[in-house]
Order: structure tokens, then sequence, then C-alpha cells
């Protein structure tokens, strides 16, 4: 647990979870996170839970996100994705958002996959936020957070207003982007990019652990994947 909070307050700093937070995303729905670990060191973690249908995100404070968790919901929410500055230059993070639209493509009850996400750089932006993902879709920008996945095939959806009122850089709002998981590789959703494949890298095998929760171990710069299907446990 330490480490998990170790690395949330890495990646959020102010916007920080706290450890009760934590611990309830895990008790909540200990099956849909993922974990990689490096040299025996949690290096990346990967939140998710389920809910019933995209518009359940409309209604959600990030800090209470877990309350609107719903086991056999239709839609995987990405709830947070955050990965060491020790080995953000190895692709942890997009292995792990790799991995997880997999496991949503190979579960016939998941509809789609949501997240809600934040913008890196809107505070230094003359203009609103409409107007700053205006720019970034129409390619005249490029925020790089939001970029992590529409460049993956993600495509932004809408705004969410007061999801996050700490998180005061982006005056509490987020946007909501929204992977087709059937058909995730079709077409550009930003000007300019061609979203990459979902599939697995070649570099991923077929050995894992896991308790409770899946944990992806990186060794010697190969990701070992829990692709043992037949063993695989649903998310709940």
């Amino acid at each position: 647990m330490g480490s998990l909070v170790h690395l949330e307050e890495q990646g959020f700093a102010k916007c920080a979870a706290s450890p009760k937070t934590l611990k309830r995303r895990l008790e909540t729905s200990p099956t849909t996170s993922l974990v990689c670990e490096m040299n025996g060191k949690v290096v990346a973690v990967l939140y998710m839970q389920l809910i019933p249908s995209v518009d359940t995100v409309f209604e959600e404070d990030h800090m209470d996100i877990s309350s609107y968790h719903t086991p056999g919901g239709h839609v995987i929410q990405l709830i947070a994705l955050i990965v060491s500055p020790t080995v953000s230059s190895l692709g942890v993070g997009s292995e792990l958002r790799s991995f997880a639209l997999h496991l949503a493509r190979l579960d016939p009850n998941v509809d789609t996959v949501v997240g809600v996400t934040r913008c890196r750089n809107f505070a230094g932006y003359e203009g609103t936020m409409e107007d700053y993902m205006k720019d970034h879709v129409g390619g005249k920008i490029t925020d790089p957070v939001v970029d992590f996945h529409t460049s993956y095939g993600a495509k932004y959806v809408s705004l969410v207003k007061n999801v996050r009122p700490e998180d005061t850089k982006n005056n509490g709002v987020g946007v909501l982007i929204q992977y087709n998981v059937n058909n995730l590789a079709s077409a550009p959703t930003r000007a300019g990019s061609t979203p990459r494949s979902m599939r697995p890298s070649p570099r991923s095998s077929s050995s894992a652990r896991s308790w409770g929760s899946w944990v992806i171990t990186w060794t010697e710069m190969t990701l070992t994947v829990a692709y043992l299907i037949m063993s695989w446990t649903p998310w709940n």
C-alpha cells in the first residue's frame, strides 16, 4: 500500500487521493487494478472500475469515484494511471493501457472503455477549456496527457465539469475520452495523428502472478502479462 501511496503523490501532487481513497478503490473492485513491478518494486498502477453507462461520469466526484462502481456494469472506467518517473521512458503506462483494452475486448459484457483525464498544459493557455480542447482535436496544439489517449484511438467526447474541484490548474474540469474496443484503430481522432494498434506488443509473454488484482512484472525490458485467458478471472 505504501508504494501505491508514493506513486499517487508523485503523479498527482496536490490532487493526490488519500491512502483511504486508494484502499477503497482496491477493496471495491479488486480485479480491475493493474500493477507493474520492476526489480521487486511497484513502478506503475492502473486503477479501473465498472460503471453502468458512460453518462455515470457526469455524476461523479473523483475522490468518491468508487461509490459508482457497479458489478456487472458494461462500461470500464479508467480511474487513474500513474507511472514512476524512474521508468517513464520505458512505455510501461502504454503497456498497462494496452493490456486493459485487450481484456475489455475479450469480455463480451463490456461495451466500451472511458476515462476522465486531466490536461497538463491548460494552465498556460489563453482561452477557455472548450477552446483548448478544440485546438487539441484540430491539431493546433497537443496536450500530452490527452494525446496519450487520442493518439491511441480514443475519441474526445466532452468536458466534465466539477469532477476534480481540487484540480485548480484545470478549474476542476475533466476531459471525457472513450475507446471503442471493437474498432479501436479505425480512423485518426486528431488532425495528423494515426491511432496505434491496441494489440499488445510482441515482447509480451505468457507468465504472470496475481492475487486479487492483476500484477504485471517488467523484467529485463520484458513485460510479462497474464495471457492465460482460460484462467482469467472476470472483472467484478
